[in-house]
């Protein structure tokens, strides 16, 4: 809004010229910046969609797209006077695109912190966490430019340009600072984020809650439309799914192969199992193949041939030529998770995680991750304020789930670099009862879930606008 930009600089519309400086800015070591842009056509050659700073080793925040529009890049996050490399590396982090996807119109957003970038375009956040200092330049006047070059009156106009600079904190921060977080359960009033979604297993119910009982809920006022539903492999879950999709035609659901079969899954098991959904494959988002293969005595090296056996048998169907297939893994999976730029997986599977990301990147489909920080809070009690997401206890991250979620990241670059497969939190959640762990509570979950919600729709959250699934909607 303009009250949010009359510190410094807001325009309605600037249009792209060679060497188009439009202000200038006083640099403090927190920054913001978020415009909209509609492209028209792209030139083969590297373009700064903008940047701030008179010099290579300023250009930050800046950022600027490849040739054929296969990545944006963000200018070099760290000082070195001999750096000249423009490409993406951990000094030049960026953003996989679509090719050619800069025609048409976009959103861009990034805040700078001396700890912490976020950008998000488009709706796709990244976050990178490390030491961003810009103290050599606080306090100097930079130019803004917009489209200086390759970009020009003919293909690209800007609007809705805000800058905010403080030497504080960032707006959103202090947004996130004052807001409250309340212990009773989502109201019916709430809008509940887009990417959220419900695990949905009844099977170990003593009197299974029917179909109907279910879509009670699920197209309730509480639920205000989550379109998100994972499966576990019941024989009720297809009927479940049909009567939740019969009363929301945008529901999109998340089917399950059971664990029990994966070691010596055929081709015509996957057949059955493509038949049993057929009714409903214009609703599958994906197909687990197993759940958390650590804990359920699943062979990890047999995974990459399963993987490809289901790709191949489900794209020989009508149908079915969008659906992907993902493995949910367990945090088991890690060995170092802190500090979090350091995360790798255990030595013994990377070999095999990185042929799975390889066909996650091939086919786009997600890398799927049950994360629970519930489970890190009887080592850490000290810090149950940050494992809870309340917003006064944020740190380098802003939640424990958000470290989790960067953990992951950071583990799939070290196995399989800029592979741009995006991560999908499959389960998270807290227990409301637990004979060992007082922390286990209804208070508890409650605010972990509404810290959670807060946190999707926080542009500076490291899951912001990420899909993620709670488990599970019946407790």
């Amino acid at each position: 809004s303009s009250s949010n930009c009359n510190a410094f600089y807001q325009v309605a519309s600037e249009t792209a010229a060679w060497g188009n400086s439009v202000g200038t800015l006083t640099f403090k070591n927190y920054i913001e910046l978020e415009f909209d842009f509609t492209v028209t056509a792209t030139k083969g050659w590297w373009t700064n969609v903008f940047r701030i700073g008179n010099d290579d080793n300023t250009r930050l925040p800046g950022a600027y797209m490849a040739p054929n529009a296969e990545y944006m890049n963000i200018h070099q996050t760290l000082y070195y006077s001999s750096y000249t490399s423009w490409y993406p590396n951990d000094n030049n982090p960026s953003i996989s695109l679509t090719s050619s996807s800069m025609v048409g119109s976009h959103h861009f957003y990034m805040a700078i912190s001396p700890n912490k970038i976020v950008v998000t375009f488009d709706g796709n956040t990244q976050t990178w966490a490390g030491s961003f200092d810009r103290s050599n330049y606080v306090g100097t006047t930079q130019n803004i430019y917009f489209a200086d070059n390759a970009f020009d009156s003919a293909n690209v106009v800007f609007s809705n340009i805000c800058v905010r600079t403080s030497s504080s904190s960032l707006l959103s921060d202090s947004s996130s600072a004052t807001t409250t977080t309340s212990s009773s359960p989502v109201s019916s009033s709430s809008s509940l984020p887009s990417q959220l979604g419900f695990d949905l297993s009844v099977g170990l119910q003593d009197d299974p809650l029917s179909a109907s009982e279910i879509v009670e809920v699920t197209t309730s006022s509480l639920l205000n439309g989550v379109r998100y539903y994972k499966f576990y492999g019941w024989d009720t879950d297809h009927d479940i799914a049909a009567a939740i999709i019969a009363k929301n035609n945008d529901a999109r659901i998340y089917i399950e192969i059971l664990p029990g079969l994966v070691n010596d899954l055929t081709s015509t098991q996957v057949a059955s199992f493509v038949e049993t959904w057929d009714d409903l494959s214009n609703y599958i988002y994906c197909i687990a193949l197993g759940n958390e293969p650590l804990l359920n005595n699943i062979n990890m090296d047999v995974l990459p041939t399963k993987l490809n056996l289901v790709y191949s048998e489900i794209r020989s169907h009508s149908g079915w030529e969008n659906v992907m297939v993902s493995i949910p893994f367990s945090q088991n999976i890690f060995d170092v998770t802190y500090p979090v730029p350091d995360s790798t997986f255990k030595s013994s599977y990377k070999s095999v995680l990185s042929s799975i990301i390889g066909i996650y990147k091939t086919y786009g489909a997600p890398f799927s991750i049950n994360i629970y920080p519930f489970f890190v809070a009887p080592y850490l009690p000290d810090l149950m304020d940050y494992i809870l997401g309340e917003a006064s206890a944020a740190g380098d991250y802003s939640s424990m789930l958000g470290a989790q979620y960067m953990a992951t990241y950071y583990a799939m670059e070290n196995v399989y670099g800029n592979n741009g497969v995006e991560i999908v939190v499959t389960e998270t959640g807290w227990s409301t009862y637990s004979s060992t762990y007082d922390f286990a509570t209804t208070s508890n979950a409650n605010k972990y879930y509404q810290n959670t919600l807060r946190l999707m729709e926080d542009s500076t959250s490291e899951i912001y606008n990420k899909r993620i699934y709670f488990f599970e909607l019946f407790d």
